[in-house]
C-alpha cells in the first residue's frame, strides 16, 4: 500500500473520530437537560470511575495503553462536563 493511501485512510479514520465525538456530545447535552429537570449535579464520580473502568478493561482487549485510554477519556469526560456546566456546544 501507498503511503498516500494510507494517509487517505487515516484521515477518514480520524474524520470518523470527530462525527462519534459529536455524537457523545449531542447525548451530554441530553443528560444535561436531565440532569437540570431532575435537580442532579453535573458531576457524579461513580459514573466516571465506572465508565473509566469499563473503557480501560475495553482498551486492554484491544491492545491499547492504560494511560493512553486514561488520558483521552479524562479528556472526554472533562469536556462533557464543560458542555454540561457551560453550555458550550
Amino acid at each position: 500500500m501507498k503511503l498516500d493511501a494510507i494517509r487517505e485512510k487515516i484521515d477518514a479514520l480520524d474524520e470518523k473520530i470527530l462525527y462519534l465525538l459529536q455524537n457523545r456530545f449531542k447525548s451530554v447535552e441530553e443528560v444535561r437537560e436531565l440532569k437540570k429537570t431532575l435537580g442532579l449535579p453535573v458531576e457524579d464520580k461513580k459514573r466516571e470511575e465506572e465508565v473509566l473502568n469499563n473503557l480501560l478493561l475495553m482498551g486492554k482487549k484491544l491492545g491499547l495503553s492504560k494511560s493512553f485510554v486514561t488520558h483521552l477519556f479524562k479528556l472526554i469526560i472533562s469536556e462533557s462536563k464543560k458542555i454540561q456546566i457551560f453550555n458550550e456546544y
